[in-house]
């Protein structure tokens, strides 16, 4: 709880958290929300919202389940919205490498993690266009139904 943090706290009107699928990330989720209940426990109507959670830099292969075990339990567990998941990419290290934009990276068009950014920001300012072929990818699909499957079986 720096300055600068509280600072910034106070002057935004939500914060989207990014989410690396890692038991770092998901201390730092708890963390926060806790952070930020302490910080407006005398003033709640003045704490920004969470406006949602991005999964970030998931990233599948075949000898480690991890990733989507936690993303698993974040579509489970969490009280906020949890976006779909943005795929891991080099691209992402080889633009901040040659400082450029992800847009400007000649594989960008075909990259999956840059589209999936895309149709996230567009949602984010309130494009409510349908965003043709950008599904869930199939190991993260099951994830989630069975993520969705247990919460209800929680809730009966």
């Amino acid at each position: 709880e720096d300055d600068l943090t509280l600072i910034t706290w106070d002057a935004i009107d939500g914060i989207l958290l990014p989410y690396e699928p890692t038991e770092l990330d998901w201390q730092s989720y708890h963390q926060l929300k806790g952070d930020l209940a302490k910080r407006y426990v005398r003033r709640p109507h003045k704490q920004p919202p969470i406006l949602g959670i991005l999964p970030n830099k998931v990233l599948h292969t075949k000898d480690d389940s991890t990733p989507l075990a936690y993303l698993k339990t974040l579509y489970r567990d969490a009280e906020e919205r949890v976006f779909q998941p943005v795929h891991w990419s080099k691209i992402f290290g080889q633009c901040l490498n040659q400082h450029i934009g992800c847009l400007d990276h000649p594989q960008a068009h075909t990259d999956r993690a840059v589209r999936e950014l895309c149709a996230i920001a567009l949602e984010l300012i309130g494009y409510e266009g349908d965003l043709v072929g950008l599904k869930f990818c199939e190991k993260c699909t099951k994830e989630f139904r069975d993520a969705m499957q247990e919460r209800e079986e929680w809730d009966a």
